[in-house]
């Protein structure tokens, strides 16, 4: 359970019409998570034609549970024309790790594709902890299953 009042946050993000306080309830939603916040912030990501809007709404993403749609988000951002959009998105893949898998190779092809050396830094990080994650996985469950036998 969360001390944040979701239903609250939600109705005054759709009526509020300043963008930093829309930004400041994206933030605050990462902290809120629900189904109804969680799709808040999907669509928040998706249409908001403000890119620190889209930013804050794809950082707090990262504090949900991952899912197929969440990933769709970050997939899109990967190559949202904001290259702050897609540092972000690059962020938030790697703060989820191998849930993210399937993102890899947009992964990549944005460190190949991208003229930015800010980027590229990025996608190798991103792909480095996706990557590190699902080893030490393997290598534990390796290990275990040896010491079971």
């Amino acid at each position: 359970a969360t001390l944040y009042p979701t239903d609250e946050m939600l109705a005054a993000a759709t009526k509020i019409p300043y963008p930093q306080v829309k930004a400041l309830l994206c933030r605050a939603m990462g902290k809120a998570s629900s189904g109804a916040t969680t799709q808040f912030l999907i669509q928040t990501a998706l249409s908001s034609a403000l890119p620190g809007i889209r930013i804050e709404a794809i950082k707090s993403l990262g504090a949900h549970p991952p899912s197929e749609p969440i990933n769709a988000v970050l997939k899109k951002g990967l190559s949202d024309t904001v290259t702050a959009v897609q540092w972000q998105s690059l962020e938030t893949i790697g703060l989820i790790g191998p849930a993210a898998t399937t993102l890899a190779e947009s992964v990549d092809t944005l460190y190949r594709n991208s003229t930015s050396f800010w980027i590229k830094g990025a996608a190798i990080k991103c792909l480095a902890k996706i990557f590190l994650a699902l080893h030490l996985k393997s290598l534990f469950l390796s290990r275990n299953f040896r010491s079971m036998g």
